[in-house]
């Protein structure tokens, strides 16, 4: 996956995956380690109480060996021989219960111990009274190496015991774990507080089957040195403190309220023999009798009550186990769909990384293509209603909008252009007309200062003529000469007319103009002219055409020039047309004058109003008609261009102000 914030949310969900992971592992860890913690306890406990058990059945196998010697009960010697076999499958069990390195150094040494016990029984009842007291003594050695066995093994256990009991309270306050974890840790704690109680009554009732035969040596042998065994009553105050703390119920507690008359009678008969052995006398037959019913009456209690925190023990401990299983159970399902929920997260993470890289990478390219200027590139859409599409619909609106605004824009630029060149148009135009008018300035000062001081001359020229055109006498071929002179001064006057004309010197009478009837009057004026060359001519007036201040006869002298210049342009061709159009535009009156002549020459455009230019031949016009009706029209505030049709001719227009 190519695209960064693919690999970036594939790695965030790995890193949350990890996490996860790591959680769901130390639950179960735990779990697992407190369960394992639970059933090592209960096993070792479970062993525990049966070295004890093995104990137990020593302590009592030696009582009976030393009732069936003292010949005190008839059965003893039975039961001995029964006790013996249970406590030969007892330490087999006990030995199956060991770890492998340990099974057969224990297993060999207690089997030596218990045999070389059961062998110094046996010569112990055959033995003469002469000779009981050095069998006793062998028996007595003997049972104490079982004894001490036995009491190492109980120590190790109960040592690694304490040591899972310390693992388990750490987990019980582990901040970091669950609740149901530290319950779960505090409910294999229990398990010990039970099995704890178990070998708690053991040792209790071991402790009374050891005074018991105690006793029974010390009545067989007092200086055998046992009765300063039977003066320590501390072992059995703290075994009854410590079961009444880890026993809670209330008939237990019953029970051992009950066993406490009992055990005091008891201690107070082991007291008074110790006390009489210590004095160098032998117990007394007394306490001899009653030594059997005590006995009785403290083991048959103790027997009872461990029967009873057994029974409590294993039905706490099958509903303990049921609840430790589920919980392990449930966090064991719990890690594996949470397992199963990481990968197919992990998978949907794929895809969806894969969709969403996917649709930034189209939105990227699309990006790059109008950064290179590609506006018609778009972003495919599928339909889907996320961020990413909303994201693709937005940028498509976004570059359409760009493109529209291009397509403006660049008609604005056309429209821009369009109108800088009228501008430009317009403004050489205006220079053109301005120099046009400097130039009519210029020439109108002079034409006036020449025309005054032609025209005084040309009075007497025409008026001698004139009179000496009169006189009657003259010969024919003078008075011809003097008819010549008279229509060429009278031509000349014309001119120096038509000069201050130009000049401006004659006076104006400005009105109001109805354009229209003065362009039929020059049209008018004109007929015969129009008539004579076969002309055709085509007015459209418009009915409301405003009118303009100015005065009548100078713009009938505008229209009739250019009237004139068309019909002349139009001489000898065919067809012969003339188009004359008014119309209002805005605040301005348009006339225009169309014909079918040849057409002005490029080269003559921008020269067609100076004064005395003339594309006629000498003699036709004096080149002074345009100029003056350009005077004419800027002197009304307007103006006057000329340009060919693309169909052939010319286009004179005429634009006037109209009045307000």
């Amino acid at each position: 996956m190519r695209s960064r914030i693919g690999r970036r949310i594939l790695a965030g969900y790995l890193l949350i995956s990890l996490l996860l992971g790591s959680f769901f592992g130390l639950l179960v860890y735990a779990s697992t380690r407190i369960v394992d913690l639970a059933r090592r306890l209960d096993a070792e406990n479970r062993a525990a109480a049966d070295v004890l058990a093995a104990s137990l059945l020593a302590e009592r196998r030696l009582f009976r060996l030393l009732q069936a010697v003292g010949g005190a009960n008839r059965g003893a010697e039975v039961e001995y021989g029964v006790l013996s076999r249970v406590l030969i499958t007892t330490l087999g069990r006990v030995r199956r219960g060991l770890a492998e390195p340990e099974h057969s150094r224990f297993g060999q040494q207690a089997d030596r111990a218990n045999m070389a016990f059961m062998s110094a029984g046996a010569a112990l009842l055959r033995s003469r009274p002469e000779g009981s007291t050095v069998a006793l003594a062998d028996v007595l050695t003997h049972h104490r190496a079982l004894r001490a066995l036995l009491d190492d093994r109980f120590a190790q256990i109960q040592a690694a015991a304490l040591s899972g009991v310390a693992e388990l309270t750490a987990f019980q306050h582990g901040v970091l774990l669950p609740s149901f974890l530290r319950n779960l840790a505090l409910n294999s704690e229990r398990i010990f507080r039970f099995s704890r109680a178990v070998t708690a009554s053991q040792q209790l009732e071991l402790l009374f089957w050891q005074r018991g035969a105690a006793l029974l040596v010390l009545f067989a042998d007092p200086s055998a040195g046992y009765a300063g065994r039977l003066t320590d009553q501390a072992p059995s105050r703290r075994l009854f403190e410590e079961l009444q703390g880890l026993v809670v119920l209330p008939e237990l507690q019953a029970v051992l309220a009950d066993t406490m008359p009992a055990v005091e009678s008891f201690e107070a008969l082991t007291r008074t023999a110790a006390s009489q052995a210590r004095d160098g006398g032998v117990p007394s037959r007394e306490l001899r009798t009653r030594f059997p019913s005590v006995m009785a009456a403290v083991v048959e209690r103790l027997e009872s009550m461990r029967s009873l925190i057994e029974v409590e023990r294993d039905r706490t401990l099958a509903d303990i186990a049921l609840v430790n299983d589920s919980i392990l159970s449930f966090v064991l399902s719990l890690s594996v769909v949470g397992a199963v929920g990481l990968l197919a997260g992990g998978a949907v993470a794929v895809v969806v990384a894969r969709a969403v890289t996917t649709s930034l990478e189209s939105l990227r390219a699309a990006m790059e293509a109008v950064r290179g200027g590609d506006l018609g590139v778009r972003v495919p859409t599928s339909g889907r209603d996320d961020e990413t599409e909303l994201m693709g619909e937005v940028f498509n609106r976004m570059v359409g909008e760009l493109q529209d605004s291009r397509t403006k824009l660049r008609q604005y630029q056309q429209d821009l252009e369009r109108m800088v060149e009228e501008r430009t148009r317009q403004l050489r135009e205006a220079q053109a007309q301005l120099v046009q008018s400097e130039k009519l300035s210029a020439m109108g000062e002079l034409v006036a200062g020449v025309a005054h001081e032609l025209n005084n001359p040309l009075t007497s020229i025409l008026g001698y003529a004139q009179l000496l055109e009169g006189e009657s006498d003259l010969p024919p071929k003078i008075h011809r000469n003097l008819t010549v002179i008279v229509q060429e001064a009278d031509r000349a006057r014309r001119i120096v007319q038509n000069l201050l004309t130009f000049a401006r010197q004659q006076p104006r009478a400005w009105d109001l103009v109805d354009v229209n009837a003065a362009v039929e009057q020059a049209l008018a004026l004109q007929r015969y002219e129009v008539v004579r060359e076969g002309i055709e001519v085509v007015t459209r007036l418009a009915p409301d055409l405003p009118p303009v201040r100015g005065d009548l006869h100078q713009l009938q002298q505008v229209f009739l020039n250019i009237v004139n210049n068309a019909i002349h342009a139009m001489r000898g061709r065919a067809p012969a047309r003339l188009e004359v159009v008014t119309r209002h535009r805005r605040d301005r009156v348009v006339i225009e004058f169309a014909d079918t002549g040849p057409g002005i020459a490029p080269e003559h455009l921008h020269r067609l109003f100076d004064p005395f230019f003339t594309t006629k031949r000498i003699g036709e016009g004096t080149g002074l008609g345009l100029s003056i009706s350009y005077g004419i029209v800027r002197d009304h505030g307007g103006t006057i261009t000329a340009a060919n049709r693309r169909e052939g001719g010319a286009r004179f227009t005429v634009e006037l102000p109209a009045a307000g």
